[in-house]
């Protein structure tokens, strides 16, 4: 299911790489948080069945991550359709800051998945290492 939502986003990376003007922000750093979902998911993948205990070591930062981006993706989303109601002619302020609000997050936000694609990639090492008794 996570495959076919990235496919789904990798979809839309195209179209949101055909904008215009203040997009690009969003489209660069949307590009490098899906692409570091993509690596850290096939990463996971790879991993798991070789080691029992990675899911619930990683997985508050692996939600974390796919959180982030899936909401950088419904952001440009609502951005590039608040910019097909101000090429029609609605000057409502509204529309604007669907757009301004997208890059914030875009430049504010998505950032964070490279940090939390490391958290993730460094596995289950460090919680394992703790004893139970340590709890």
């Amino acid at each position: 299911a996570v495959g076919d939502l990235i496919g789904e986003m990798k979809a839309f990376e195209a179209e949101l790489n055909h904008q215009d003007g203040e997009f690009s922000r969003i489209a660069t750093q949307f590009s490098s948080a899906l692409s570091a979902l993509e690596d850290t998911t096939a990463w996971f993948l790879e991993n798991a069945t070789s080691h029992p205990n990675l899911a619930g070591a990683i997985g508050v930062n692996y939600q974390m991550l796919l959180g982030n981006v899936v909401c950088g993706w419904l952001m440009a989303r609502s951005a590039i359709a608040a910019q097909v109601h101000i090429e029609a002619g609605n000057s409502d302020n509204f529309y604007r800051n669907k757009i301004k609000t997208a890059i914030f997050f875009a430049e504010q936000i998505l950032p964070r998945s490279l940090s939390l694609q490391t958290m993730v990639k460094t596995g289950e090492q460090s919680i394992m290492s703790i004893d139970v008794d340590s709890f």
